[in-house]
């Protein structure tokens, strides 16, 4: 049976929740009994509601049943308290922190599509300025679980608090995001690796909402020290469409010995590098 996007919502947590019932009252989803877990089907899209957390717990049996073209998960974002939307790919540059509650693999990186996301980011951010929602619209770089899943993943994602978690407005905009990237045919653009740079990815988020870039996984500047020669090359080969250059943040880019071991491996890719200083 043909997949073309699979949406993922926890029942575990409250803002996928709210964005997982705003789908299903936003469009005609069919409820379908041949799958473990509850789930609904329009066309050849499928929204799962899954029981697991879907970054504290093992999601990959999503395989055993779906061969989707990408997975959606609609999630929850936490912060320190500024209203946001997001959108970004998922993996570990870096092991996570013993006491995080993020699992997840060193240097492991899931497959994504940066198609969908520039699309995604453009779409909110042009939503958000249509209803004068005060929240703000980026990327953010890549981080997280799942990383095992055989198909592109990326997150859509309301900030930070429970109360925006439970905006009513902030909830649509995630929805038809959602909704909208069901039936999308993604645009020509130009496929970029992020290196550098801060969480929320600014100076690429501007790229990609003002000219024709688009990203795929983001090594942000905090991550850079703990990368290897493997995990560079993860980030290219697993970005759908692949990587024409390689956008260096000149502010916040690591240490010498580790952007060498960055640009090494660009060189030898054939990876044409753009230097971004503003």
């Amino acid at each position: 049976m043909k997949h073309k996007i699979v949406i993922v919502a926890s029942k575990k947590d409250l803002a996928s929740r709210n964005i997982g019932n705003k789908i299903l009252e936003l469009e005609d989803f069919k409820k379908v009994d041949v799958y473990p877990y509850e789930t609904y089907q329009k066309d050849d899209n499928y929204l799962v509601w899954h029981d697991k957390g879907l970054v504290e717990e093992d999601v990959t049996d999503l395989d055993d049943y779906f061969d989707p073209e990408l997975y959606i998960f609609v999630f929850r974002h936490l912060g320190k308290g500024q209203a946001r939307l997001t959108v970004h790919p998922a993996g570990n540059f870096t092991l996570p922190k013993e006491n995080s509650i993020y699992r997840g693999i060193s240097h492991k990186l899931a497959y994504t599509n940066p198609a969908y996301m520039k699309e995604a980011l453009k779409f909110m951010n042009n939503l958000a300025k249509e209803r004068n929602l005060n929240y703000q619209v980026s990327y953010e770089v890549t981080h997280h679980t799942p990383t095992d899943l055989k198909k592109p993943v990326i997150f859509l994602e309301i900030g930070d608090t429970k109360e925006n978690h439970n905006d009513i407005k902030a909830i649509s905009i995630i929805a038809e995001t959602t909704l909208y990237l069901l039936s999308l045919e993604p645009k020509p653009y130009i496929s970029c690796l992020a290196i550098g740079g801060s969480h929320y990815a600014e100076r690429f988020t501007r790229r990609a909402l003002n000219e024709n870039y688009g990203f795929g996984h983001f090594i942000s500047s905090h991550a850079i020290e703990d990368i290897d020669e493997s995990v560079i090359n993860q980030a290219i080969d697993k970005t759908v469409g692949g990587v024409k250059f390689a956008m260096l943040d000149q502010k916040a880019q690591g240490s010498s010995e580790k952007r060498k071991v960055i640009l090494d491996v660009l060189e030898k890719r054939g990876i044409e590098i753009i230097k971004l200083s503003k």
